[in-house]
């Protein structure tokens, strides 16, 4: 862009400082086709989530242990085969009379198949069961948490980041309305009509803007960043976002919102869960002292039986055992009111967070209402600044109005635009956590 300055040259300084503005913006604006939505950062997020991996290895151990658990209601079976030799002698005798007798060969063989399982111990292994079932729940709906935390902190990073990159926007549009003035302005020195101060005085505001730009280009960065550690993009490559801001009105009805994040939302259902939990824990607990019936067969061969004490025989056995608790020195009693105290806690614990949810559910509701009245407001303010800063360019063409006065007007309309973009971003944010208290983004 060609800069005219007055005769002695005091402006021309101002060439070389458009060049410094907009080369740094145009590497700054090269295009990126690896543009994400917040569909797409989400899936990336929990794909490359080491907490959701951690949590997969846990379920997965879960089951293992459950499926090891299902034993208990079969049998156990076992082969036991022993050799045992006997020496010097033959074998064992015992002198009794004029022969004695023979008690062990020198060749000792015992080799039995058996087979021992419970037969009845009044349910006490579904209970068991049962508990590893409730883990299993308990462990998913940690994991469904996990994924809502994960999803609520990638949306939130997404459209923070396309709140900047329209913030970066802005900035730039400004730093070329204050260049296109400031050709307004030299041409005025040229003619008269305005002094040299006041050209000065609009470079100055160029790098102040310029200054600005640089640290909204920098936390733009930053937090691009951050969403590629989170996505894992561990190049140091940044993705630009494409986010739409929602400017529809929402009027949310509150009675309708607390019935939906009573059901949906994970807190509550883990609260449940823990409660399900303890409430098996306590029936198991109360047939501790109950009694168990078990039986066991084997079959086998052994040597050793008198006639012939050389000779294998075949032999068989079979018997049932009833074990019944008698003494623990109070262990289950104690654990069962240890366990009581626990549900209560559990009990209270759930209320605090059915409570805490629908004050959540009410405060996102009303954060909703006013970001949505704040949008109105500043998009009315917007273009009346716009329409203040045209009226203020043609009043300095004509000489009516000074320089600081179209500066000043041109400040304003940019305020108010970054005020808008903030709001733009309050409202969509807004919705989002109104889904997210819900439980259902």
């Amino acid at each position: 862009m060609p800069i005219q300055c007055s005769p002695d040259k005091s402006c021309s300084f101002s060439g070389l400082l458009l060049v410094i503005l907009f080369i740094p913006m145009a590497l700054f604006g090269q295009k990126n086709d690896d543009t994400l939505t917040i569909d797409e950062a989400v899936r990336r997020a929990l794909e490359y989530s080491h907490d959701l991996k951690g949590l997969a290895e846990q379920y997965k151990a879960l089951v293992a242990d459950s499926l090891g658990t299902r034993s208990i209601f079969y049998p156990e079976v076992s082969l036991d085969a022993s050799y045992a030799f006997i020496g010097p002698k033959d074998n064992f005798t015992i002198k009794f009379g004029p022969t004695g007798f023979a008690m062990a060969p020198q060749n000792n063989i015992d080799t039995h198949l058996k087979t021992s399982m419970v037969l009845w111990d009044f349910g006490k292994r579904k209970l068991s069961m049962d508990m590893l079932g409730k883990d299993l729940q308990l462990l998913n709906a940690n994991a469904a948490l996990a994924t809502r935390l994960i999803e609520s902190k990638v949306t939130a990073l997404v459209i923070e980041i396309a709140m900047l990159q329209k913030g970066v926007a802005i900035r730039r549009e400004n730093i070329e309305s204050l260049a296109r003035h400031r050709d307004i302005v030299i041409k005025m020195v040229e003619t008269g009509s305005s002094t040299e101060y006041e050209a000065v005085t609009v470079s100055a505001k160029q790098a102040s803007a310029r200054s600005l730009l640089l640290d909204a280009e920098n936390t733009l960065y930053k937090k691009q960043i951050t969403l590629s550690q989170v996505i894992g993009t561990l190049n140091g490559h940044v993705h630009p976002v494409n986010v739409s801001f929602d400017s529809t009105e929402y009027v949310p009805d509150i009675d309708s919102l607390i019935g939906v994040a009573g059901k949906n939302r994970t807190e509550i259902r883990i609260g449940r869960e823990k409660l399900e939990k303890l409430s098996v824990q306590r029936d198991l607990l109360k047939k501790e002292m109950l009694p168990v019936l078990a039986a066991s067969v084997s079959v086998g061969v052994k040597n050793g039986y008198p006639s012939d004490v050389d000779a294998v025989k075949p032999d068989w056995s079979a018997a049932t055992a009833l074990s019944i608790p008698v003494f623990d020195g109070g262990d289950v009693r104690h654990r069962r009111s240890a366990l009581e105290h626990r549900f209560i806690a559990a009990q209270e614990e759930l209320r605090k967070t059915v409570e805490q949810v629908n004050t959540e559910v009410m405060l996102a509701a009303q954060d909703v209402g006013t970001a949505y009245k704040k949008l109105g407001i500043s998009q009315v303010q917007v273009a009346f600044s716009e329409q203040s800063l045209s009226i203020a360019e043609q009043k300095l063409i004509a000489g009516t109005i000074t320089n600081n006065d179209v500066l000043d007007s041109q400040r304003d309309y940019f305020q108010a635009k970054m005020i808008h973009l903030q709001n733009q971003l309050q409202y969509t944010l807004s919705l989002y956590m109104l889904k997210t208290v819900e439980g259902v983004l």
